[in-house]
């Protein structure tokens, strides 16, 4: 989901269809989320901390992949 939005402005993708994708998403996270919680405490705990992890190393590799904008 994180990357969703660049993906999206490299796609040239119209802000209707945008928020309907940045919708679908933001659901499927959450129900993910639900999920999680759901298997138990272990399971969010270990979860919660590779998916912290996860944004970490995302943030820090991200800047080298961005696309240049075109002119």
């Amino acid at each position: 989901m994180a990357a969703l939005v660049i993906i999206q402005k490299v796609a040239n993708v119209p802000p209707s269809k945008a928020k309907v994708a940045n919708f679908v998403a933001f659901v499927g996270a959450m129900y993910s989320f639900y999920a999680l919680y759901s298997s138990g405490e272990e399971a969010m705990l270990y979860g919660s901390i590779v998916t912290f992890l996860g944004w970490t190393l995302y943030g820090l590799v991200s800047p080298r992949f961005e696309l240049k904008k075109q002119n």
